[in-house]
């Protein structure tokens, strides 16, 4: 992210707009062990030594191993703005599947069925080269509905394993929840409460099998425009 104005693509986006509530960015550069945020608020603790691959889509990126049990966190108590409890939020990366399957958690702060839940980012699997990748969310913890960012599985994204795609997690408060690969449409559903204040860890590539880089989360609704200026 740079501070000047880009124009290109039909588009003119303003870059500085990005560093308002700029709540935490993980570059992933580092080769093990914890991982900074940027903004020196939310470093991320590393669990089953996480790997790093030198080929992100900028320098070096986080590689985790399902098998492994491999995952960055950051405790519940320090977690703060990315529970995303109250207000609008977004959360965008780069990510590449290795292997496609059920419940590899992106991101999240979700302890499980049955557990304590706020929100997360998990893939389904579609076959042995496809997985579809959904947004869900709560507003009533453990207890309460599960809702969905697109309600069938024919509005879900479908991810091919091997392939870079940025990808974009957001909350509007009293509107929806919805999320967007690359410059694709969003997919929606409504959602007009708070996401439930889980008490869980808040994790990045909880169960995940790939790669991750460039990861940010803001406490506003990224514009369109905006969106558009990180992909490109």
């Amino acid at each position: 992210m740079t501070s000047t104005t880009t124009t290109g693509a039909g588009y003119t986006a303003e870059p500085g707009s990005l560093y308002a509530n700029l709540v935490s960015y993980w570059k992933l550069d580092e080769t093990s062990g914890n991982r900074a945020d940027v903004l020196g608020t939310h470093e991320l603790e590393d669990n089953n030594t996480v790997t790093y691959s030198a080929s992100g889509k900028i320098g070096n990126c986080a590689d985790f191993e399902k098998d492994n049990s491999e995952s960055l966190s950051r405790a519940n108590a320090s977690a703060g703005a990315l529970k995303g409890d109250d207000g609008s939020w977004t959360f965008a990366c780069w990510l590449k599947i290795e292997t496609p399957a059920n419940n590899n958690i992106l991101a999240s702060i979700w302890s499980g069925s049955g557990g304590d839940r706020g929100y997360r980012m998990v893939t389904k699997s579609t076959s042995g080269t496809n997985c579809e990748i959904r947004f869900q969310a709560t507003q009533e913890g453990s207890g309460g509905t599960i809702q969905t960012a697109g309600n069938t599985s024919g509005e879900q994204i479908t991810l091919a394993a091997g392939t870079w795609y940025y990808y974009i997690a957001q909350h509007r408060n009293g509107t929806d929840i919805r999320m967007r690969v690359n410059n694709s449409a969003w997919i929606d559903t409504a959602f007009t409460g708070g996401v439930s204040e889980s008490n869980t860890d808040w994790y990045l590539g909880q169960t995940f099998d790939g790669l991750i880089d460039e990861a940010a989360f803001w406490s506003k609704a990224i514009t369109d425009e905006e969106c558009s200026w990180l992909y490109n």
